[in-house]
């Protein structure tokens, strides 16, 4: 459940997961099932035996369902994120609608974890790291420029984070390109804070 010796957003992110299922149905849906079990080296940095199991449905719709097997003889916490970035048109031309009036930690250089109401849509104007506590099970981005709507929802969450950059993060990162924090938005089911499972 916490971070430490560990890397940033914990090992599962960078660890190669072996492919379980690869199907393609009537409904013009393909279903791949991706799983994680634990090994020496994951046991060296979190010392419990698991498998994760990701479930990706590709179709009209996008689904994704991570499952989580405590294979121990005992509980253990963690906590998850479903790291989605969106693509957009222009981060200043995007809001995000749903989480109006819920309380959030901001993980910003300049907020400190401080605790704060969302007043209104959320817009980005600067650096924006947030985790929202309590959050409903259904999240809007609206892409003004591109004029769309992505629906997110959820089950089995009750925290969202939402994160982009901004200027000098983007630009002292080696995967993003200076300008590419304008052309997405990351929105992302969790189970983080006061939602640790």
């Amino acid at each position: 459940a916490d971070n430490r010796g560990r890397p940033s957003h914990g090992f599962a992110r960078t660890s190669l997961w072996q492919l379980t299922t690869a199907e393609i149905h009537l409904e013009n849906t393909t279903r791949i099932v991706l799983e994680l079990n634990d090994t020496a080296d994951t046991r060296a940095l979190w010392p419990y035996r698991f498998k994760l199991e990701l479930e990706i449905i590709i179709g009209a719709a996008l689904e994704l369902k991570l499952t989580t097997h405590n294979l121990n003889d005992h509980p253990l916490a963690i906590s998850q994120a479903i790291h989605t970035y969106f693509a957009i048109g222009n981060i200043e031309q995007t809001s995000v609608h749903g989480l109006e009036n819920c309380h959030y930690i901001d993980k910003s250089k300049l907020g400190n974890n401080s605790l704060h109401t969302q007043k209104g849509v959320i817009t980005v104007e600067q650096e924006v790291d947030r985790i929202y506590l309590n959050t409903p099970n259904t999240v809007r981005i609206h892409d003004h420029q591109w004029q769309r709507n992505i629906i997110i929802q959820s089950i089995g969450s009750q925290s969202t984070v939402v994160w982009n950059p901004w200027i000098d993060i983007a630009a002292s990162m080696a995967d993003l390109n200076d300008n590419d924090y304008q052309r997405f938005i990351c929105v992302e089911t969790t189970n983080v804070e006061s939602d640790i499972v």
